[in-house]
């Protein structure tokens, strides 16, 4: 991720024991592929890559994170609503993508 994080991109921190990560990523995928297909999802699974997590300062799952020319826009960690979620996320691609075209 840190040489990603300068860029745009939706970042899902999770792991292999995370319920609530496998539950949360068919629908942020399925939800960026119908509303959001340029905005790339990066899934860090944090059993795996622990020491990626640790510099990113990601100790509890899931965490969300949402970044638009670098700049960190969401921040979502453990327990969050995936509607409030896509609304803010909507309003802020709309004027971002928007902007750009």
């Amino acid at each position: 991720m840190s040489e990603s994080i300068g860029k745009t991109g939706l970042w899902l921190f999770g792991g292999e024991h995370c319920g609530v990560c496998h539950a949360i990523r068919p629908q942020i995928e399925r939800y960026l592929r119908d509303n959001w297909p340029d905005l790339a999802l990066h899934y860090v699974d944090c059993e795996k890559a622990s020491e990626e997590c640790a510099q990113n300062q990601v100790f509890s799952l899931p965490v969300v994170r949402l970044y638009l020319d670098g700049r960190l826009y969401i921040e979502e960690v453990q327990v969050f609503s995936l509607s409030r979620f896509f609304k803010e996320l909507d309003y802020l691609c709309e004027r971002f993508f928007h902007a750009k075209t």
